[in-house]
């Protein structure tokens, strides 16, 4: 009987830390946002510089930055039962979190560097959703969408796409650009950024028919050639090489700096 009632005394001061009472709704709401239910490699939650590596199960909060090193994976189940996925060399902060619901909630989920990949299941209100980067914000309701960022030379790149649904993306200018299945849209630099919207190919459609795959990083790339008095030179997707699925981030991207030289050389 002892070791009963410390079972259930223990069980019940771990639910107590993991959830809340809302006297408004008579329901126990969750005090954590999502868990990890997946991970490969090494991946870590950063809190003001501090990191913590972490393992299947381990739960978080809003605020947190998970951070993924090279060749390592992780797929986070959110409360509201939307799934995210984070790629290699990648950091995902959880800016914000509001839940009420499965169909009531808020969040913001901003991508600082790298390659993401979700499923919302759940469709929320206009706006409620959020996937940003330094360059623009993605508002969804209810779609599997792909989003990466990168840095190239001192430019940013950021791609949007999606798999199923409808979503709009707002540039740092305010410019709107709808988005809809299969759509792709790249957005290079920050001030006016320039922008190409197209179709995702077959060949990176059948790729992520695997929902552990991430949308391959861009064959459009941008190289900041200040320090030759060049100015900035766009490559297009005619002239620009594209990049491996499978290789890491570090090799797509000496390879499309590669290219890049290349192509600068035959213009002068």
């Amino acid at each position: 009987m002892k070791i009963l009632f410390a079972l259930l005394f223990v069980s019940t001061s771990l639910m107590a830390q993991d959830f809340a009472y809302d006297p408004a709704t008579g329901k126990a709401m969750p005090k954590f946002i999502g868990e990890l239910k997946l991970v490969k490699g090494r991946v870590f939650k950063d809190n003001g510089g501090k990191r913590a590596g972490l393992k299947e199960g381990a739960q978080l909060y809003p605020g947190d930055t998970l951070v993924t090193e090279e060749k390592s994976f992780v797929r986070v189940l959110m409360v509201d039962q939307s799934t995210v996925n984070l790629g290699p060399n990648s950091e995902l902060n959880f800016e914000s979190f509001k839940y009420n619901s499965n169909t009531d909630r808020q969040s913001v989920y901003n991508l600082m560097k790298g390659q993401l990949r979700s499923l919302v299941k759940n469709k929320a209100k206009d706006g409620d959703i959020q996937f940003k980067t330094p360059q623009a914000v993605m508002g969804i309701r209810g779609t599997e969408l792909l989003v990466n960022h990168q840095v190239i030379g001192k430019i940013d790149v950021s791609e949007f796409a999606l798999l199923s649904g409808r979503a709009e993306v707002k540039d740092a200018q305010g410019e709107q650009h709808p988005l809809a299945k299969n759509d792709r849209l790249i957005l290079i630099g920050e001030e006016q950024p320039r922008h190409k919207k197209l179709p995702l190919n077959k060949v990176e459609i059948d790729i992520m028919n695997n929902d552990e795959e991430f949308l391959p990083y861009s064959p459009v790339a941008a190289m900041d050639s200040s320090a030759t008095g060049t100015g900035t030179t766009t490559v297009s997707a005619e002239e620009a090489v594209t990049t491996t699925p499978g290789k890491s981030t570090s090799q797509n991207l000496e390879k499309l700096n590669e290219q890049l030289r290349e192509n600068q050389k035959r213009k002068r």
